[in-house]
C-alpha cells in the first residue's frame, strides 16, 4: 500500500498583481494506493476538416483496473475527453482539456442525466455511478494529418 501527494497550485500576474491559488507547500494525500495504470496514446488529426480522430484510453472491463480514486491526464495539444458511465443507460460528459494543462480528478464518481441537472435539490443526494470508459479526441483545428496529440493518462486506486 502506498500514498501519493498532490500539490495543486496556480501562480500568475494579472494587471501587475501577483495571484496565487492553491498550495505548493502542503499536499493533499491520496492514501491506500494499491494499483496504478498508465496509458499513452498518439492521436492523429484527419485529412478531412473537422473529422477529428479519437481513441479509447481506458475501459473498466478490460484494463486490469476496474475503478480509480485519482486521475491525471495531460496532452501536448487541445483534446476533448469523454467520460462514459454504463449504468442502465449510458451517460456521457465531455470536457475540453487545454494543451499542457493537466486534468486531475479525485474520484470516478459520475452523475449524469439527459434532461435535468443532477445538482438540483431533488438530486443532490443522488448516488453516483462511476466512470467506466474514457475516450480522448484530438481537437486541433486543421487538415494536416501530421498534427498528433500525445496524451498520457494515469489512474490510481
Amino acid at each position: 500500500m502506498s500514498t501519493v501527494n498532490v500539490y495543486v497550485a496556480a501562480i500568475g500576474t494579472i494587471n501587475d498583481r501577483v495571484m496565487s491559488l492553491g498550495n505548493r507547500v502542503v499536499p493533499n494525500t491520496i492514501a491506500s494506493i494499491n494499483q496504478e495504470w498508465h496509458a499513452t496514446a498518439r492521436i492523429t488529426n484527419a485529412a478531412t476538416p473537422n473529422n477529428y480522430q479519437s481513441q479509447v484510453m481506458w475501459e473498466a472491463a478490460d484494463a486490469g483496473i476496474a475503478d480509480f480514486d485519482f486521475l491525471f491526464l495531460e496532452s501536448d495539444k487541445d483534446v476533448l475527453v469523454e467520460f462514459q458511465s454504463d449504468n442502465a443507460t449510458p451517460a456521457y460528459a465531455v470536457i475540453k482539456v487545454k494543451a499542457d494543462i493537466p486534468l486531475i480528478l479525485s474520484s470516478d464518481a459520475f452523475l449524469a442525466h439527459t434532461d435535468t441537472s443532477q445538482l438540483g435539490a431533488d438530486d443532490s443526494a443522488a448516488t453516483p455511478d462511476v466512470i467506466d470508459k474514457i475516450t480522448v479526441k484530438n481537437n486541433v483545428n486543421g487538415t494536416d494529418p501530421s498534427v498528433t496529440a500525445i496524451v498520457k493518462l494515469t489512474l490510481l486506486t
